[in-house]
């Protein structure tokens, strides 16, 4: 699908088969077969074939409209998992009361140091609490302390 959304958006903008298939280094009949495939998808048609050059119809235009963000939006995906930096933003990490004054500030400084652009918001509670708050999105992530005998709840990954 997003093969058939660039070469709608390169058919619009070069209005011309010819030149959209150079700007996408494919051949027309590449080109045309992508447009026919999401026509055929959406079930309409998105150009007027019956002028020369042909041109987008009303729908052409506003389907057009809507892709050209939605590549761009690929492109910043691509973009960023080509990065080479850490995670960023917020991360929600709970702790169990009982662990938390041996490890927590390690963890901390570890966080911080290889992650310093990771915002760490830090919760103690005890080890149900944590784990019903990871259940339910709350925590991103929990240190919890379970009997040696029990295993995590359903749907949470552990380690010893």
């Amino acid at each position: 699908m997003i093969e058939d959304l660039q070469a709608l958006v390169a058919a619009v903008e070069a209005r011309s088969l010819t030149k959209a298939s150079a700007r996408l280094n494919v051949t027309q009949s590449a080109v045309s077969r992508r447009l026919q495939h999401l026509e055929d998808v959406l079930g309409a048609s998105l150009f007027d074939r019956t002028q020369r050059p042909s041109s987008p119809t009303a729908l052409g235009v506003r389907i057009y409209e809507h892709a050209v963000p939605i590549l761009r939006a690929v492109e910043d995906l691509v973009a960023m998992a080509k990065e080479k930096t850490g995670p960023v933003g917020i991360m929600k990490l709970g702790v169990a009361q009982g662990i938390g004054d041996l490890v927590l500030t390690d963890v901390v400084k570890r966080l911080q140091s290889a992650f310093p652009q990771l915002d760490l918001r830090l919760r103690t509670d005890w080890s149900r609490g944590l784990s019903q708050q990871v259940a339910e999105g709350e925590l991103d992530a929990a240190l919890i302390l379970l009997p040696a005998s029990s295993r995590p709840p359903v749907r949470m990954q552990g380690r010893c």
